[in-house]
């Protein structure tokens, strides 16, 4: 199945370079929890806004495995949560942005203990520079903080500016960096795990 999430690449925020937190959204989207029928919307404002395959004859096919994965990604209700911006002025999956926030488990190489983890946020490319990216990570602080959780973490590109700047913009600091290989590009990617003290 095609992940977003694997051993090398995990759970990068992607943000196209133009995109820069504004102060308002408009009035028209809002933000909720994400439920079984939203898979579809999700997976394909995911396939699209991080270019998960090279050719357009391939997205129905990374679509199906995208929401295979959410769904059962879904029933996990204790550890994790997706949340969706919608349009209700559009059609019937009017999904323009997505984001899943999850507990992760002890890594030794990474935490010490069970940590809040922010992944797969991204919106689509007619919405963005809006503040639907603001809210949606604002939708991830607030469940955060209903887990009891005080600390919340995210993997972002070194190379991606304006995810960086979005993120620096919403308090987040950069706890280290990491140099890691990227099998599918054959390539070393420079990442950085980002925090934010939520309580």
């Amino acid at each position: 199945m095609l992940r977003i999430k694997s051993k090398h690449v995990t759970s990068i925020s992607s943000l196209p370079n133009s995109t820069q937190p504004q102060n308002q959204c408009p009035v028209s989207i809002s933000v909720r929890s994400a439920q079984l029928i939203d898979v579809v919307g999700m997976s394909k404002v995911l396939v699209q806004g991080f270019n998960l395959v090279p050719y357009a004859w391939m997205h129905p096919i990374a679509r199906a495995s995208i929401q295979a994965d959410l769904k059962m990604r879904m029933e996990r209700k204790s550890s994790y949560q997706a949340f969706v911006a919608v349009d209700p002025n559009g059609d019937s999956s009017s999904i323009v942005g997505t984001v899943e926030v999850t507990i992760q488990k002890p890594n030794l190489s990474c935490q010490p203990i069970s940590y809040a983890y922010l992944a797969s946020l991204t919106v689509a490319s007619d919405y963005r520079r809006l503040g639907v990216a603001q809210q949606l990570v604002q939708a991830c602080e607030r469940q955060v903080g209903l887990w009891n959780q005080s600390d919340l973490y995210l993997h972002v590109l070194a190379e991606n500016a304006a995810a960086r700047r979005l993120y620096l913009q919403l308090g987040y600091g950069i706890h280290r960096e990491i140099r890691s290989w990227n099998p599918s590009l054959w390539h070393f990617e420079e990442q950085m795990m980002l925090h934010r003290h939520i309580g």
